[in-house]
Parts: C-alpha cells; structure tokens; sequence
C-alpha cells in the first residue's frame, strides 16, 4: 500500500495496468512475492519473471510487442553502491539460458508487429554511474539490432537518457 497502491493513485494512474520487471534491487528482496501480487491488484501485471504482451497502438490498426525480461536473472546480481560494480553473472546458467532461447523465439515471432518494445532492468548502454553492461552488449545488443528492435528501456541507473545506440566503427 506504502510503495505503490496508495503512492500512484491520483488522476488517471489508478486505472492504468503496470508492467512490472524485477531489477537488482527485486531480487535483493523477495520477487516471488511481487510474482504473487499480480494476484491481488488489477493494476499490478508481473506474471513471469520475464514475459511478453502484445499492445495495441491507439488511433491505428498496429501493434506493438512488448518484451519484458529479467536481466537479473540472464546477467547476475549487482551492487549498487558506486561505480564500477558490474553483474556478477548468471546466479542459474540454465534459466539464463533458457531466458535467452525465448527471447530469441519471441523476437523471430514479433516481426508481424509494426513496433517490437525490448524492456529489462540493466541498460545495454549507458553514459552514468554503472555504464554500459558488458553481458548485454554481448548478448543481448546483437539480437536487438538483428530483429531491428524499435526500442530498449532499462532502468538502474536511476536518471533519464535518450539516444541511438553508437554506430559499429566502419
């Protein structure tokens, strides 16, 4: 109720679904229970550690496939207390691995939809604190580009950036 019912319900918020993603932080706690939340809140949608949604964009006849993924579990934990402290690396290879294979799946299936959303915890790059994830930019940033993704959205870095990813040298 304190960290989130309550805290987003003014205006046209207490409507809307949220699609949740575990990050480091999650994970330092107790993500089967915010799994197990889904179950109590219309609002709260976190039914896998990673998953995948299929949106419509308003005003049009496209779609936009939303892929939300736990890169947590596909990297490692971290700490987040100073720079310079990268993922530790997969706690569960297997799962890591079998993440990956899905991901891989979902995004061969998402090319009938005109947007393709890629969401996790981690950034792939990033010009703060913690920069680029070395895990992602080897795993993850080649089936982006492959797939032609529209979009990455990340957080733990706790700031807002916005750009193209940096071009490979010619």
């Amino acid at each position: 109720q304190d960290t989130f019912e309550r805290v987003f319900a003014g205006g046209g918020l207490r409507g809307l679904p949220w699609f949740v993603l575990a990050g480091n932080h999650d994970h330092a706690g107790n993500v089967t229970a915010q799994l197990a939340y889904s179950h109590r809140s219309p609002r709260w949608h976190f039914p896998h550690p990673y998953y995948s949604l299929r949106l419509r964009v308003p005003g049009s006849n496209a779609t936009a496939r939303l892929l939300l993924l736990d890169t947590v579990l596909l990297c490692g934990g971290t700490e987040d207390f100073g720079a310079g402290s990268p993922p530790a690396g997969p706690a569960d290879a297997g799962a890591a691995a079998a993440q990956l294979a899905w991901l891989r799946a979902r995004l061969a299936a998402a090319a009938r939809d005109r947007f393709v959303l890629v969401a996790g915890h981690y950034p792939v790059w990033s010009v703060a604190e913690h920069g680029p994830t070395a895990c992602l930019l080897r795993l993850l940033r080649p089936l982006l580009r492959r797939h032609r993704v529209t979009a990455y959205l990340c957080g733990h870095d706790h700031n807002l950036q916005v750009g193209a990813p940096p071009r490979d040298p010619p």
